[in-house]
């Protein structure tokens, strides 16, 4: 990868220095514009040397956050059966589906703290509402999404509704909840400092903070260079490592209860298509009408290796992906 030296300041400890400082392009839409990130040596937080102007225009429709999706009421009652295991794993319907399609998705992270689902609950980059929509069938009923790149508002029920807006609208209506959730979207924010202090005037203490993000210096990072799928060039400003976290929360009255590292084989499965100059929008992952078939550039058996690669990753703390659970002090 492209790479040379300049002095850079740091956004999360403001560390100022002579930065490795690379070159990266927008390998989800397979873009030419180059942009700069730099990583600073004392946090090890990978961040992007200017944010664009008008970052909406990188989030055109097919992006992840405006996916959209329909309900379908065969689909949403088997789903309420398999969600049911979130109240109670004893229910042997729930333990069937169970079997059949795996744990519960938001469960695997959910189920480390005490929330309970008549708890107010706020996902921070909701985009549609996905998550929150499938909280909402496992028996979530307080649930409010926030976006400022959603086209408008979505109300779903009276237990369910999407904001376009920020934090600083919840500030002004006196809101207050009891989890906070930045599902990936923690480092598309350009301000992280001010995100988690806006964030804790919205909680009380010992109420919950869920941060799941990419994380610098991991293996994938090493690997891949600016082809690392979680860069993501223009749209992730802040790539933290969990010494940046942990400054952060210091800065806004969190404190980090603790750390696990989950990320997936679809970290080395973006970052081969992008190595091989394949855009994210070019695949079965991203387009109804392919131009490529994943399997020319990744073997069956690479595959298989890759999942065994993830786990060994995250044992090491050198996954690309990690859940902060944080508590308000």
């Amino acid at each position: 990868m492209e790479s040379f030296t300049k002095k850079q300041v740091c956004r999360i400890c403001d560390y100022s220095g002579i930065m490795p400082t690379y070159i990266a392009k927008d390998n989800h839409f397979g873009l030419n514009e180059e942009f700069f990130y730099f990583e600073c040596p004392e946090c090890l937080t990978l961040q992007i040397e200017s944010i664009p102007e008008d970052i909406s225009k990188y989030y055109p429709q097919g992006y992840y956050s405006k996916f959209s999706f329909t309900s379908n009421p065969l689909k949403d009652f088997i789903k309420k059966q398999w969600y049911k295991s979130y109240k109670s794993k004893y229910n042997p319907v729930s333990a069937l589906f169970r079997l059949l399609f795996g744990e519960l998705p938001f469960n695997v992270w959910l189920k480390r703290i005490k929330i309970d689902p008549n708890d107010s609950v706020l996902d921070v980059g909701s985009g549609a509402g996905i998550l929150l929509y499938h909280m909402n069938l496992a028996g979530f009923n307080n649930l409010t999404g926030i976006d400022p790149f959603i086209n408008y508002s979505i109300i779903y029920s009276d237990e369910l509704r999407i904001i376009k807006g920020n934090l600083r609208d919840l500030i002004e209506k006196n809101k207050s909840y009891k989890l906070i959730i930045f599902n990936y979207s923690f480092e598309h924010l350009e301000n992280p400092l001010d995100v988690l202090v806006n964030s804790r005037i919205l909680q009380n203490p010992s109420d919950y903070l869920i941060l799941r993000i990419p994380i610098s210096k991991s293996y994938a990072w090493e690997k891949y260079g600016t082809n690392w799928s979680n860069l993501d060039a223009p749209r992730h400003f802040h790539i933290l490592s969990e010494k940046a976290v942990s400054i952060l929360a210091q800065k806004s009255n969190y404190k980090i209860e603790q750390v696990v590292y989950d990320s997936t084989d679809f970290q080395f499965y973006l970052s081969e298509l992008y190595k091989n100059g394949i855009p994210y929008t070019a695949t079965k992952f991203g387009s109804k009408n392919p131009m490529k078939d994943f399997r020319h550039i990744v073997s069956a058996k690479a595959q298989r290796e890759f999942k065994h690669l993830a786990v060994k990753l995250n044992s090491q703390r050198k996954g690309d992906q990690a859940t902060f659970y944080l508590r308000a002090i």
